[in-house]
């Protein structure tokens, strides 16, 4: 099966680098295709119609061989739109009025030696080309245009358009279709000189035979003129012919291209042979030379697979018949590495019960510090109303002093461990507290005016019987009395079973919390919605001072259900972790170690690397925030001067940790740093002079 899976990859990665380098291939002749039309256009904007249909075609060429059909159809339009622009060019030129310019009334007539010796020169250099030209036979193109051009230099046209005829012939023998373009442009200069020189003044040529001289001159133009248009046509034709040609054999490209994506070589191979019998037939050599070279490509690719698909039944071979041998080699690896990935997550697990024992021990002296301030304030509550009950409750000592003295050096433990969190819970009890002994100095004050009172109202009750309007405010007085103690017995019930539900609850949040589940609901809800009631119904009789009290009462709990909530978050957090410690506990002690759950392992050994890493950013940052706000307490208290070293050190931490999370690809999270490194920038600058 292993070996099969194999065979499969080797053939999907084949696939795969053949996509690539034909990707490769398109992308460099579409490249090259894009140079070619630039340099086309350039040529067609200088006028220079047959080389730019040239380049164009050679583009056609190109994007023929990757199927691209809608740069075809434009490359093809824009064809048919420079012939039209060529074919109006020409028309301009043939239209243009030719003008004989008329001899002038003073003709200088040279002397007759002067014409002699000039004729004669003529002669002679008109003998020197002939012989030139006829020492050897069989003359190459290049030295008939030299020749040709020689005669126009002595207006013998005639002699040299039949030099350029000869030198057409050689290059279509030679098949070098570029330098017959050039010899067709030669051409068409040749003609328009002619024009030029029969329609020019003549020197030396009498008055009298003006008129004869115009005529004739104008017939020879007339004639040069009908040459030159049957040349043109003659060339447009041979270039339709081509274009219709061309166009077959492009279409027949494409097709063919279309099959080398699809690794058809043969049919492939066929169709690009018929487009080379086209080509041939108009002799385009660059297009035959690409052909040519595309075939020599199929012809080795075609090799190159059947050799890969004869490497690979080899290789299979091989495979097969080391499959067990190799397999035994990996159970072996397997089996060591487990035993050393064993060893280290052994170690690792060491360290971290010793830790965990550690943070047991740390916790549970965080317990007993907790029970301890609880109970005094359990003790407290119960005792403060009692107190109250039998009028003593002035005499009775606060324990608030005390349990936020505790409290505070639980947060301060908390602290030393850098754990931030658990010690921001203990900051909040401390506020409660702080608040519970602001409301007990109150209720204090309240029972001072009550004790106040009682004792005027004992002074009032020595007030002689006889006196019926003093008795009858005396019983009004007890009346009163009465109705607030049965007022005030209802409020406290309301207040005990406040008082109760929260006390209940706290005892067995700490068992639950202990045996390692949360699960009972918090009644806090319930015991906000008694102190509300209590603070209306004192609002409603006018006792403003005791409904403050509650109304204190009311937001303490309102932040106990808060720190309820983030507690339950720890909670749930801790008993997570402890089950996927414990589950690699239960791996860790599988009798087999080749049974072991590798993915399970790398799974567990994951989540410490990620613990590890979060602990570390969690250490760095709390470090670097304490040190700063340390710092800056110091300013704000007079106790320190300004230090640029604290800011600079807060920075280079941030940076730290800013590239730890790049380094894991975690971006967002190093954005959150680089503005923190940016504020704390701000504030280094700020103290800069």
């Amino acid at each position: 099966m292993t070996g099969n899976n194999k065979k499969n990859e080797d053939s999907d990665k084949d696939s795969k680098d053949y996509e690539k380098e034909l990707v490769r291939m398109e992308e460099d002749l579409i490249n090259e295709a894009l140079e070619i039309v630039e340099r086309a256009l350039f040529l067609v904007d200088s006028k220079q119609y047959e080389e730019g249909i040239k380049f164009l075609r050679q583009a056609i060429g190109l994007y023929s061989q990757i199927g691209r059909k809608n740069e075809l159809k434009a490359l093809r339009s824009k064809i048919s739109e420079i012939y039209i622009l060529k074919e109006q060019s020409i028309e301009e030129i043939q239209e243009e009025p030719e003008e004989i310019q008329e001899e002038p009334e003073e003709i200088h007539e040279a002397p007759e030696k002067i014409q002699e010796k000039g004729k004669k020169l003529e002669d002679v250099k008109r003998d020197q080309i002939k012989e030139e030209s006829s020492k050897d036979l069989i003359q190459s193109p290049e030295n008939l245009m030299e020749d040709a051009e020689k005669c126009m230099e002595l207006n013998e046209f005639e002699e040299a358009l039949e030099f350029y005829d000869e030198a057409i012939k050689l290059y279509r023998e030679a098949n070098n279709e570029s330098e017959i373009e050039k010899v067709y442009e030669l051409i068409e200069k040749c003609y328009d000189a002619k024009i030029k020189f029969l329609t020019g003044p003549k020197k030396g040529v009498p008055k009298a035979g003006i008129e004869e001289e115009a005529i004739k001159v104008e017939e020879e133009a007339t004639k040069a003129e009908i040459e030159k248009k049957q040349k043109v046509k003659e060339y447009e034709e041979r270039k339709v012919k081509e274009t219709e040609i061309s166009d077959q054999g492009y279409e027949i490209m494409e097709k063919a291209a279309e099959l080398m994506k699809v690794l058809d070589f043969d049919n492939a191979s066929k169709l690009y042979n018929e487009a080379l019998d086209l080509f041939k037939s108009i002799n385009w050599q660059r297009e035959i030379q690409e052909i040519n070279s595309t075939l020599v490509y199929l012809k080795k690719e075609k090799k190159r697979i059947l050799k890969e698909l004869e490497i690979k039944k080899q290789k299979e071979k091989k495979e097969i018949e080391l499959e067990q041998e190799k397999s035994r080699e990996i159970d072996e690896t397997a089996k060591h590495r487990t035993e050393f990935m064993e060893e280290e997550k052994f170690k690792r697990l060491s360290e971290i019960e010793k830790k965990k024992q550690e943070e047991e021990e740390f916790l549970k002296q965080i317990d007993e510090l907790v029970d301890e301030a609880e109970s005094l304030n359990l003790s407290y509550e119960q005792e403060k109303k009692k107190a109250v009950k039998e009028k003593r409750f002035i005499e009775l000592e606060s324990p608030y002093l005390k349990i936020i003295e505790i409290y505070r050096e639980i947060k301060s433990m908390l602290l030393e461990r850098q754990w931030i969190d658990q010690a921001g819970i203990y900051n909040q009890q401390i506020n409660q507290y702080k608040e519970k002994l602001k409301q007990d100095t109150k209720l204090r004050q309240i029972e001072a005016q009550k004790r106040e009172r009682d004792k005027a109202y004992l002074d009032s009750l020595k007030i002689k019987k006889d006196d019926e309007a003093k008795a009858e405010k005396i019983k009004e007085v007890e009346d009163k009395k009465r109705e607030e103690e049965v007022f005030q017995k209802e409020i406290t019930e309301l207040v005990n079973e406040a008082e109760k539900i929260s006390r209940d609850y706290e005892v067995e949040k700490k068992k639950a919390i202990k045996q390692g589940q949360l699960d009972i609901e918090a009644p806090y809800p319930k015991i906000i919605e008694i102190y509300q009631d209590v603070n209306k119904r004192l609002l409603e009789r006018g006792w403003s001072d005791q409904a403050e009290i509650y109304k204190n009462q009311i937001q303490i709990y309102k932040d106990k259900l808060n720190q309820d909530k983030k507690l339950r978050e720890l909670e749930a957090k801790k008993v997570q972790e402890q089950k996927e410690y414990e589950e690699f506990i239960k791996v860790k002690k599988e009798e087999v170690p080749l049974k072991v759950s590798t993915e399970k392992v790398k799974e567990v050994e994951e989540k410490i690397e990620e613990e590890d890493f979060e602990t570390r950013i969690s250490n760095m940052v709390d470090k670097a925030i304490k040190m700063a706000r340390e710092y800056e307490s110091g300013i704000r208290r007079g106790l320190k001067s300004e230090d640029p070293s604290i800011y600079r050190e807060v920075i280079d931490i941030f940076k730290e940790v800013r590239k730890m999370f790049l380094d894991k690809d975690e971006k967002e999270q190093a954005e959150i740093y680089t503005k923190q490194i940016q504020l704390y920038e701000k504030k280094l600058n700020s103290i800069i002079p």
